[in-house]
């Protein structure tokens, strides 16, 4: 769990990217979708560098969709299935995710009541005072990563776990530089 001083979008938008995701993601070998669903569902294949051998991969065949919730919250959720498009290969070991996904949260700003709210009528004021207390601050996003994962795909965090590796954390760290460094693209663009 980390806080990214970027939009929720943003963050989603760049974990999404295949094409930017070795970018930031230290495991990332290779990946593609292999047959988009709906707008917010497709069949991907993801493959990523295992630390306990430089000479194997593990490669997963997920389902993935995405949504928004009425909070601004944005989920990435996954789970491994089998398709036709995503064959196991000799030169992969095959992993497995359960339920495992991305939770990007819009972070609130706390602030206290407003003297013109205090003198008015106290249910007034109650009422008043809650809604100032959760307004969002559009710029800074609580990033969860959860994950379930079998024996195989376990081995790709286990070194982080056991504090051999910090490739896990750097890499969700890897998401706000990759954010800046477009937003200083753009601004030498102008």
């Amino acid at each position: 769990r980390c806080e990214i001083p970027f939009p929720v979008s943003k963050i989603s938008k760049l974990i999404l990217d295949y094409k930017r995701r070795a970018d930031w993601d230290l495991k990332f070998h290779r990946g593609q979708v292999a047959q988009r669903l709906k707008p917010n569902m497709d069949i991907v294949h993801d493959v990523f560098k295992s630390f306990s051998s430089p000479y194997k991969y593990r490669d997963f065949c997920l389902l993935r969709v995405w949504t928004r919730l009425q909070d601004g919250t944005e989920l990435i959720a996954m789970r491994s299935v089998t398709h036709q498009r995503v064959p196991e290969r000799k030169t992969y070991i095959r992993a497995l995710l359960y339920p495992t996904g991305y939770i990007i949260e819009p972070q609130t700003s706390k602030t206290a009541p407003s003297e013109e709210n205090e003198s008015k009528e106290k249910a007034d004021s109650i009422e008043k005072s809650n809604t100032s207390m959760d307004s969002k601050v559009e710029d800074t996003a609580m990033l969860t990563f959860v994950a379930q994962m079998d024996r195989e795909s376990v081995l790709l965090v286990s070194p982080d776990l056991l504090g051999e590796s910090d490739e896990l954390l750097a890499s969700i760290l890897n998401i706000s530089k990759c954010l800046e460094a477009d937003g200083d693209a753009k601004s030498q663009k102008v």
